[in-house]
């Protein structure tokens, strides 16, 4: 009995309290894997997407990389402050601040990189980054005019209890700048979204318009991401407003920002590092052609596409010549089409039919997205996929790959969407419905 009572005694003193001090210990670890988490995410793209940079010597990897640094830098200002790190408190804070209010431009200054020349990608850092850059100064020059006991009282008072009971001098004007910095954000965030997806929406019409094949081209995937930044800056915004202070109180309620903005940075930098296409290479497609007059060099406005399809907006006629012109070329265009199955040709290019009919981009665009009204990829794949159907009903158990290959596109995930697109089923879905008519 006694024994019982010695084991019984030796499990309450030293077994529980040792298992509360382990699963205390986990979830500390726990809490602090989640606190770095976004940090070790933004910095690994960042190295990558360096070196990726190194290699390729593309403007948009340039800026991508500084938006992942960016990136890194704010979310060590994050790391601080659920580390309680008091002495670096006004470092980090200063840091923070600039970072929040830099990310969101720094974002939109890639997607201009990679949907125009970047001719004036320099000022347009310089503007945007600006109030990011007059509200960080005056964090720390405000930091810097405290005195310890007014730091140590906005710190636990402010930063920590959301606080502003008695708050006089310095730490009252550090409040006010917190909230100056959660308006300037919540500002930022819908301008952003708006001006990118004009941009992707441009540069993707574009795409359309010259290029047969889009695969890898068009800025769908980046689409994507601004679509889900959309949804991440309405959790940013709530953020702001509460202040860093609610997700202090639990690990579970750090867990859900943290994974989420973890998940999507990885997700941005995967396809940031992956898509290597940018506006560049428009231009240096289209060097050569017989209408090269210089209108390349400034495709950063609202006539971008314009611009370089070097199309003038007047009356029907004179947009593409004298009298009947357009249909003329049109039927030129049906007949290289579809007699010479040019359409056939992997990689197909606008400029590539401009220098078999002789003519020039202006024309053929008219001719294409204004008399056929449809874009150029748009008429080349429908016509392959009208291709493949012919090979279909001559030979329906040829291979998936040989038959997106016979017709012209370059991958079977082209082949795929486009079929699907225009037949509204796949292959085999298609082969089906012939039999049963």
């Amino acid at each position: 009995m006694p024994s019982m009572c010695a084991k019984s005694h030796n499990f309450v003193v030293e077994i529980i309290p040792s298992s509360i001090i382990y699963f205390l210990a986990r979830k500390r670890m726990f809490a602090q894997i989640l606190i770095v988490l976004p940090m070790l995410v933004c910095l690994f793209w960042g190295v990558a997407i360096f070196v990726t940079l190194c290699e390729k010597r593309k403007l948009h990897y340039a800026v991508l990389t500084l938006f992942m640094v960016v990136a890194t830098l704010l979310y060590w200002g994050h790391s601080i402050y659920f580390f309680h790190d008091a002495p670096l408190i006004p470092l980090s804070d200063t840091v923070y601040t600039f970072c929040n209010l830099a990310v969101y431009p720094m974002f939109l200054c890639y997607i201009i990189a990679l949907t125009t020349n970047g001719q004036n990608i320099i000022p347009t850092f310089v503007r945007w980054l600006m109030p990011s850059f007059i509200c960080s100064v005056l964090v720390g020059a405000t930091y810097a005019g405290m005195s310890d006991d007014e730091l140590r009282e906005f710190t636990d008072s402010y930063l920590y209890m959301a606080s502003l009971d008695n708050f006089q001098g310095m730490p009252f004007v550090m409040a006010k700048l917190h909230v100056l910095r959660r308006v300037v954000f919540a500002v930022q965030v819908p301008f952003v979204v708006v001006v990118g997806l004009r941009h992707i929406r441009r540069f993707n019409r574009l795409v359309d318009s010259l290029y047969a094949d889009t695969e890898h081209k068009s800025l769908y995937s980046i689409h994507v991401v601004l679509y889900l930044f959309i949804a991440i800056s309405i959790l940013s915004i709530v953020c702001n407003i509460l202040g860093r202070k609610v997700l202090v109180t639990s690990t579970w309620i750090l867990s859900v920002p943290s994974v989420m903005f973890s998940a999507l940075l990885y997700g941005f930098g995967y396809i940031g590092h992956m898509h290597a296409f940018s506006f560049a290479d428009i231009q240096h497609d289209i060097e050569g052609t017989s209408e090269q007059e210089g209108a390349v060099a400034n495709m950063n406005d609202d006539d971008l596409d314009d611009n370089i399809l070097n199309i003038d907006h007047k009356d029907g006629k004179e947009e593409v010549g004298a009298d009947n012109q357009p249909s003329e070329l049109r039927q030129r265009i049906e007949r290289v089409m579809k007699e010479e199955k040019l359409y056939l040709t992997p990689n197909l290019k606008l400029v590539d039919l401009v220098k078999t009919l002789g003519t020039n981009r202006s024309y053929i665009y008219n001719a294409i997205n204004r008399e056929m009204g449809t874009s150029f990829s748009e008429y080349v794949n429908s016509l392959r996929v009208e291709y493949a159907c012919e090979v279909l009903r001559r030979d329906p158990s040829i291979s998936i790959q040989k038959l997106s290959e016979q017709s012209g596109f370059t991958s079977d995930v082209s082949f795929y969407r486009n079929f699907k697109l225009f037949k509204g089923g796949s292959p085999k879905d298609y082969i089906k419905n012939r039999g049963s008519l």
